[in-house]
Protein backbone atom coordinates (compact mmCIF):
# COMPACT_ATOMS: atom_id res chain seq x y z
CA UNK A 1 0.00 0.00 0.00
CA UNK A 2 1.50 3.31 -1.07
CA UNK A 3 1.15 6.80 0.26
CA UNK A 4 -0.09 8.09 -3.09
CA UNK A 5 -2.70 10.83 -3.02
CA UNK A 6 -4.40 9.30 -6.03
CA UNK A 7 -7.12 6.83 -5.03
CA UNK A 8 -6.54 4.44 -7.92
CA UNK A 9 -2.79 4.01 -7.40
CA UNK A 10 -3.28 0.74 -5.53
CA UNK A 11 -5.03 -0.70 -8.59
CA UNK A 12 -1.75 -0.32 -10.49
CA UNK A 13 0.70 -1.58 -7.89
CA UNK A 14 1.05 -4.97 -9.62
CA UNK A 15 1.82 -3.22 -12.91
CA UNK A 16 4.55 -1.23 -11.21
CA UNK A 17 5.98 -4.40 -9.65
CA UNK A 18 6.20 -5.98 -13.10
CA UNK A 19 7.85 -2.87 -14.51
CA UNK A 20 10.33 -2.89 -11.65
CA UNK A 21 11.14 -6.55 -12.27
CA UNK A 22 11.78 -5.87 -15.95
CA UNK A 23 13.87 -2.75 -15.49
CA UNK A 24 14.95 -1.83 -11.99
CA UNK A 25 15.34 -5.02 -10.06
CA UNK A 26 18.70 -5.36 -8.40
CA UNK A 27 19.79 -1.75 -8.01
CA UNK A 28 17.46 -0.89 -5.17
CA UNK A 29 14.63 -2.75 -3.43
CA UNK A 30 11.12 -2.17 -4.78
CA UNK A 31 10.29 0.05 -1.80
CA UNK A 32 12.79 2.64 -3.07
CA UNK A 33 11.28 2.52 -6.54
CA UNK A 34 7.76 2.71 -5.14
CA UNK A 35 8.54 6.27 -4.08
CA UNK A 36 9.29 7.05 -7.72
CA UNK A 37 6.18 5.26 -9.00
CA UNK A 38 4.04 7.13 -6.49
CA UNK A 39 5.62 10.46 -7.41
CA UNK A 40 5.08 9.85 -11.12
CA UNK A 41 1.54 8.62 -10.65
CA UNK A 42 0.59 11.63 -8.54
CA UNK A 43 1.84 14.06 -11.21
CA UNK A 44 -1.33 13.48 -13.18
CA UNK A 45 -3.31 15.27 -10.47
CA UNK A 46 -1.52 18.48 -11.48
CA UNK A 47 -3.12 20.08 -14.53
CA UNK A 48 0.25 21.48 -15.56
CA UNK A 49 1.49 17.95 -16.23
CA UNK A 50 -1.64 16.14 -17.36
CA UNK A 51 -1.98 17.57 -20.86
CA UNK A 52 1.64 17.66 -21.95
CA UNK A 53 4.19 15.21 -23.24
CA UNK A 54 7.14 13.98 -21.21
CA UNK A 55 9.70 16.21 -22.92
CA UNK A 56 7.67 19.29 -22.02
CA UNK A 57 7.46 18.45 -18.32
CA UNK A 58 10.62 16.46 -17.63
CA UNK A 59 12.69 19.42 -16.39
CA UNK A 60 10.03 20.44 -13.84
CA UNK A 61 9.44 16.84 -12.81
CA UNK A 62 13.17 16.34 -12.31
CA UNK A 63 13.42 19.47 -10.19
CA UNK A 64 10.55 18.24 -8.01
CA UNK A 65 12.18 14.82 -7.66
CA UNK A 66 15.50 16.32 -6.68
CA UNK A 67 13.77 18.46 -4.05
CA UNK A 68 12.39 15.24 -2.53
CA UNK A 69 15.98 13.99 -2.22
CA UNK A 70 14.70 10.43 -2.76
CA UNK A 71 17.55 9.23 -4.95
CA UNK A 72 19.48 10.03 -8.11
CA UNK A 73 17.27 11.17 -11.00
CA UNK A 74 19.06 8.93 -13.48
CA UNK A 75 18.29 5.87 -11.37
CA UNK A 76 14.58 6.61 -10.98
CA UNK A 77 13.46 8.68 -13.96
CA UNK A 78 12.20 5.70 -15.98
CA UNK A 79 10.00 4.56 -13.09
CA UNK A 80 8.66 8.10 -12.68
CA UNK A 81 7.93 8.43 -16.38
CA UNK A 82 6.30 4.99 -16.56
CA UNK A 83 4.01 5.79 -13.62
CA UNK A 84 3.09 9.19 -15.06
CA UNK A 85 2.22 7.65 -18.42
CA UNK A 86 0.20 4.93 -16.69
CA UNK A 87 -1.71 7.52 -14.67
CA UNK A 88 -2.41 9.63 -17.77
CA UNK A 89 -3.85 6.57 -19.48
CA UNK A 90 -5.94 5.74 -16.39
CA UNK A 91 -7.58 9.15 -16.12
CA UNK A 92 -8.28 9.36 -19.84
CA UNK A 93 -10.23 6.06 -19.84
Amino acid sequence: MSDSNHPIYDNYEDIFHRHYESYGEGRYPFERYEIAYTYGFDLVSHAAYRHHNWLEIEEDVRRGWEEKDAGPWEDFKEAIRYAWETAKDAVSE
